[in-house]
């Protein structure tokens, strides 16, 4: 997920948000060697899609969604409006 916040100064604050699945996907697991063979999932133009974990998890208990708490890892940058990184603002597991 993509998060896009005007400043004050007239940049933009952009955060990057992907699922943390860590809590579901033990190291070593079956699920976690599966979910490393398919690599990511993937969406296609049409609808449909290809999830890398199973589709309880992928399309609910890991899925973001809008006004609904989940693990994620988030990073969020400061860019000039022509696209130019003034600073990295933080990196951090969010709710």
């Amino acid at each position: 997920a993509l998060s896009v916040l005007m400043l004050p100064n007239g940049n933009v604050q952009i955060g990057v948000h992907i699922s943390d699945v860590s809590y579901f996907v033990e190291p070593g697991s079956k699920l976690n060697t599966h979910a490393a063979y398919r690599g990511c999932s993937t969406y296609l133009a049409n609808g449909l899609s290809l999830p890398m974990l199973p589709a309880r998890l992928s399309h609910n208990l890991c899925s973001i969604l809008p006004q609904q708490e989940r693990l994620c890892l988030s990073l969020s940058f400061e860019l000039t409006l022509s696209g130019q990184l003034v600073r990295t603002l933080g990196c951090a597991r969010t709710v």
